[in-house]
């Protein structure tokens, strides 16, 4: 059962705090997953767990803690 980790990378809370994604369009993609047919998590909900998880084994991992001068090329 994928149920937990759709929830995990792809739930409301998860994908507000990346900040990368409109919730509302990734909602609408786990709905249309949630009511079809067994095996249709692929290609567009599929797409965005491994994105999330991607992400947090790239972006997370290398993420510095809080600084007080913003990053370069930020004003």
């Amino acid at each position: 059962e994928l149920a937990p980790l759709v929830e995990e990378t792809c739930g409301h809370e998860t994908v507000v705090r990346r900040g990368l994604l409109d919730p509302q369009v990734v909602a609408t993609i786990r709905d249309r997953a949630r009511g079809q047919a067994r095996g249709t998590l692929y290609p567009a909900l599929w797409t965005l767990m491994i994105f999330e998880l991607w992400c947090q084994a790239v972006l997370d991992k290398h993420r510095q803690p809080n600084t007080a001068s913003p990053p370069v090329g930020v004003v």
